[in-house]
């Protein structure tokens, strides 16, 4: 990956890519994207070298699929949750997650392929406690389809602002809509119903469609626009995402509870 060149003499794109390197380089998680080395080249261009992925992004995947049944949305959801969750437990907030930041690699077995889920582009990640900025202040960083209401109004990313994009993705790949009818195409303008309306419940969204009973519930919570409601990091949203990828099914935890999770394998 290189910087391009109508970037490199912007001193904040410099600063912001070699941060993404940084942050990037410092997660390991198999639901990560691997950076093997960063710096510039003789002729003073800034590079990351990272690993050669072959597949699609999830938005080109929701293109295709959407609607989708729940226990696909999950298969292909839960990873990128995962390595957000370990993200969040490094103090990493990624800030921009959307479906264009969530590729679906496919890795070649003796018969057929299988599927790989990597976050990308820690490009405007913010590490919690420090106080360096690369960006101008009262800038509302992200992609605004996927954006929860405070960042839209200008307050700082948390990682709750991260558990509401999650929220947003699991609605479109259920649906092929964001939770408030537009989609990801929608007009900017679109966007600024979330600041003063509720998200239409799935069965608005989509009739005729059964969901287990706990789904909307869940998804109530990650788009909530009060944050003491909203999950408070991505690992209470992974938790509550594997329960509904379970069978058997149970009570989905208190909103905002801080669980410790154990290690998980990919």
């Amino acid at each position: 990956k290189l910087l391009r060149s109508e970037h490199a003499t912007s001193g904040e794109m410099r600063k912001r890519f070699e941060r993404e390197a940084q942050i990037a380089s410092s997660l390991d998680h198999p639901n990560a994207v691997t950076i093997f080395d960063s710096g510039h080249t003789s002729d003073g261009q800034s590079y990351i070298a990272m690993e050669l992925l072959s597949g699609e992004t999830l938005d080109r995947v929701i293109q295709r699929e959407a609607p989708m049944s729940l226990p696909r949305a999950l298969e292909l959801l839960i990873p990128a949750v995962r390595a957000l969750a370990a993200a969040h437990s490094h103090g990493i907030i990624h800030r921009d997650v959307k479906p264009e930041n969530i590729f679906v690699a496919r890795k070649p077995l003796s018969v057929g392929a299988e599927e790989v889920v990597k976050v990308l582009d820690f490009g405007i990640a913010r590490v919690l406690g420090r106080k360096t900025r690369v960006t101008s202040t009262q800038t509302a960083l992200g992609t605004p389809h996927y954006m929860a209401p405070e960042t839209l109004q200008g307050e700082e990313a948390t990682t709750q602002s991260d558990v509401y994009a999650v929220g947003v993705i699991l609605t479109e790949m259920l649906t092929g809509k964001l939770p408030w009818g537009e989609s990801s195409r929608s007009d900017v303008s679109a966007v600024m119903a979330r600041m003063v309306s509720q998200p239409h419940r799935l069965s608005a969204l989509l009739p005729g469609t059964r969901h287990p009973p706990d789904l909307q519930p869940a998804l109530d919570q990650f788009l909530s626009q009060q944050l003491e409601d909203r999950p408070v990091d991505c690992a209470v949203a992974l938790h509550i995402l594997l329960q509904l990828s379970s069978p058997s099914g149970t009570s989905l935890p208190p909103a905002a509870s801080s669980i410790s999770l154990p290690p998980l394998s990919d």
